[in-house]
């Protein structure tokens, strides 16, 4: 990102739009999802029928739902629940 490397120049950090937010988003969804993925997957594969079953069900509920509702709900609906003083970008 810095730049400096292999002959490219440096690059100011205002014309880099959302490289950085895209990265550090991106980072902290694989860092937060894996754990949660072995966990489901460790749970659905164990003997105890109750831990299979919620795992199995929470896995299943969101294979089921299709992509534009997540994203959906995540842009439209989610700042209907957030708190009066707070804003979103859009």
């Amino acid at each position: 990102l810095y730049g400096g490397v292999f002959g490219l120049e440096v690059v100011d950090t205002h014309k880099w739009g959302g490289l950085l937010v895209t990265l550090i988003i991106a980072l902290v969804g694989i860092v937060v999802s894996l754990p949660i993925g072995v966990v489901l997957a460790l749970g659905r594969r164990s003997e105890m029928p109750i831990i299979r079953s919620i795992c199995t069900v929470y896995i299943e509920v969101w294979r089921g739902v299709p992509l534009i509702t997540v994203l959906f709900m995540a842009s439209v609906m989610l700042p209907l629940f957030m708190s009066e003083g707070s804003e979103t970008d859009k």
